[in-house]
């Protein structure tokens, strides 16, 4: 199956190159007709108040899989399972055997999509409701010519009404909008449906904005870093930082990191700005270790450890700051072994092997934190504030959170508690023997000058 990476969804998709010969229950629509056929129907709307027609894309979920696994040979065969599943489903039962090809139209639009579209003499009353059927009819896909053949989809749906207010101006936007839905029911998932609605429209500019917008601040370096205190409950001494991202426009807003970060990881940005950020890191590190002896810790995205790059980037980094690896922490959620597999185990080895620590961020959030302390070479956990917050009111959290120290400390591992905000968080924390701990209560992330200044009284106030 020749089928292009970036997806052609125009009239003048070459279509016979990418999409498999058939003699199955339906015949493959090419672009440009349909195309036409949508324009056509949109000037009925204009016209026949009431006049409706939906259009469907249809992302195959699993296709790459079996073109992976399988080959292409595998893959054309679901493909066309899935085609079949569909015009069966669909099929107009009260329509003349020579207008049903009008009623129900199916295109490869390219890749893993299709595009359906389904006029109102098809029968269907919404798109939604046809996306639905599609569904549990896949459930039920049959093995097909010797394949094991499963498949789950993910839908984007527009409907147009013919109610003299015309919203989609050609075929072109309607597959535009179409394929916005599909790609906002794919963020939620495989096997999800999406109605378009404006505000997905203005959505995807202002995630296109905001994209641009990231790219030009990684080019330019818009970033800066601040720095949160981590200290110790024994005596309040000043152990270490958290190095945490801010990024500014240069119309002086400051972007959320929670934003801008899963954008970077989606787009690959994060990579750029992971090295922006250990560079920087470890270059006010080494300032402050000419005079004191402290500690970093830095995040680490997923992302970063899906390449064996971060292995020669980090030393280097050390190397050329002169600062000796115990000193530096990064820090890593549970999604990077679940979701980078043996690469990332293969990366955190190879950092562990330099003599970089490996700390467990968000300990508690995930599905199998104490699983993932016999999978991880790390040498420290941080306690999710949920966990603080909530065991200060709840003997039962109280337990769980003295179990995970005293597992850690059985471990030999180090503990800090996060999000520590009042003076009874601290006591709590001090009753359970967690040896340090970091949140407002101590400062907020602040920037290099306020925190050399903190470094200067050597501790803080616990009381």
């Amino acid at each position: 199956m020749k089928t292009p990476l970036l997806q052609d969804f125009s009239p003048d998709a070459t279509w016979s190159e990418h999409t498999p010969a058939t003699h199955h229950a339906f015949t493959w629509t090419e672009p440009r007709e349909l195309f036409n056929r949508i324009d056509w129907n949109l000037q009925c709307a204009d016209v026949s108040p009431g006049h409706r027609f939906s259009l469907l894309m249809v992302g195959i979920d699993n296709l790459w899989l079996y073109a992976d696994c399988l080959g292409t040979h595998a893959a054309d065969r679901l493909l066309m399972a899935v085609a079949d599943v569909i015009a069966r489903t669909l099929e107009p039962v009260n329509v003349p055997a020579v207008c049903r090809r009008d009623a129900l139209m199916i295109t490869h639009m390219g890749g893993n999509v299709l595009a359906v579209l389904l006029e109102e003499r098809a029968g269907w009353a919404s798109g939604a409701k046809a996306a639905r059927q599609i569904r549990q009819a896949l459930y039920q896909l049959n093995p097909t010519q010797g394949l094991d053949a499963f498949a789950t989809a993910t839908f984007g749906v527009v409907d147009v009404w013919g109610d003299g207010h015309r919203t989609h101006q050609s075929a072109k936007h309607v597959m535009r909008d179409a394929q916005a839905a599909m790609h906002h029911a794919r963020s939620r998932g495989r096997g999800w449906s999406c109605v378009f609605e404006p505000d997905l429209r203005r959505s995807a500019a202002s995630r296109l904005q905001l994209e641009c917008d990231l790219r030009r601040a990684v080019n330019q370096n818009e970033f800066s870093l601040v720095y949160q205190p981590i200290v110790t409950l024994e005596n309040g001494e000043l152990k270490g930082f958290e190095a945490l991202l801010r990024w500014q426009r240069p119309d002086g807003v400051f972007v959320s990191p929670a934003e801008f970060i899963p954008l970077a990881e989606e787009t690959g940005l994060v990579w750029p700005m992971g090295e922006i950020v250990l560079q920087e890191a470890c270059a006010q590190l080494a300032k402050w270790r000419s005079q004191h002896d402290i500690t970093m810790n830095v995040n680490v995205s997923r992302r970063q450890f899906a390449e064996e790059g971060l292995m020669e980037l980090v030393p280097a980094l050390l190397k050329q700051h002169a600062i000796p690896p115990e000193s530096l922490a990064l820090e890593i959620t549970e999604s990077v072994l679940l979701q980078e597999g043996s690469t990332a185990l293969r990366v955190m080895n190879g950092l562990v092997a330099a003599g970089i620590a490996l700390h467990l961020d968000d300990f508690g959030t995930g599905y199998s934190s104490l699983a993932t302390l016999h999978q991880f070479p790390v040498k420290g956990l941080k306690i999710d504030r949920s966990f603080i917050v909530s065991a200060s009111g709840r003997r039962d959290y109280a337990a769980v959170l003295q179990a995970i120290i005293v597992l850690a400390e059985n471990l030999g591992l180090g503990v800090v508690g996060e999000g520590v905000e009042t003076r009874e968080q601290v006591a709590l924390l001090q009753s359970l023997n967690c040896p340090r701990a970091q949140g407002y209560y101590f400062g907020k992330p602040m920037a290099a000058e306020a925190a050399t200044k903190l470094l200067t009284a050597g501790s803080l106030p616990l009381a």
